[in-house]
């Protein structure tokens, strides 16, 4: 009996609804483990899934109020945690990142103190690469002094910036400014780099995806997304 074409793809498509269904189906049942009481390890070996994966399963299904969370539990909430501050650099944040692997700003700026890295909005875009954060310093003046008082403290990450814009001339001397020491562009080790530039997609007037600041999770990035929408999505809004 010869199968057309059309029952093939009407075949393949009844197949992915019950995939979908059968993996809805363990998820509610993974829930439902955990909020009785099963640990996540038993239901990983039970699902032949990750610990990883069971602990996302049951963070994001809020069956676990009043439960203590297991390590892999832990380790996916703090993972959702908004510890990356994408800043607005159009003007000179990123071209200076990319120089001299620093985010200088103004003096005594807040930021959230748990952030942990940076990343930049500039031509529509969020740039692909995130740098961690090493080193931090208010009250800077670009002066051979700064220099020298930052090598005396062993903070050379700092002492080479500040020495890098004098010599360049970027910065006026007598204004004060923090400076962020970050990991460079090419540090694949403490540096996160994304495939592509995470694009914004909105246009017109006030529609930028950041004026000032705007917090995400490294997790969200972790999972590549291609556009602004989607990365809100990924975090929770």
């Amino acid at each position: 009996m010869r199968i057309s074409n059309d029952d093939l793809v009407e075949m393949v498509r009844r197949e992915a609804d019950l995939q979908a269904a059968v993996g809805e189906n363990l998820k509610r049942l993974i829930a439902l483990g955990r909020g009785a009481g099963i640990s996540g390890a038993e239901l990983a070996r039970a699902s032949g899934l990750s610990k990883t994966a069971v602990a996302e399963i049951s963070v994001a299904s809020d069956r676990l109020a009043g439960r203590e969370l297991d390590m892999a539990e832990v380790e996916v909430v703090l993972g959702w945690v908004k510890n990356v501050a994408i800043v607005a650099a159009g003007g000179v944040g990123y071209r200076e990142y990319r120089t001299y692997s620093a985010y200088i700003c103004q003096n005594r700026r807040f930021f959230n103190p748990d952030i942990e890295r940076f990343g930049f909005y500039a031509g529509q875009e969020v740039k692909p690469e995130f740098p961690k954060i090493l080193d931090v310093a208010d009250d800077v003046l670009f002066t051979r002094q700064t220099v020298d008082r930052f090598r005396s403290e062993g903070r050379d990450a700092l002492a080479r910036i500040v020495e890098r814009v004098i010599a360049d001339g970027a910065r006026n001397a007598t204004d004060p400014h923090r400076v962020y020491a970050l990991s460079g562009r090419d540090d694949n080790d403490q540096t996160l780099r994304l495939d592509a530039p995470i694009r914004h997609t909105t246009t017109g007037p006030g529609t930028g995806f950041v004026q000032k600041q705007r917090y995400v999770s490294e997790q969200a990035l972790r999972k590549q997304p291609k556009t602004t929408r989607e990365l809100l999505e990924l975090d929770g809004g």
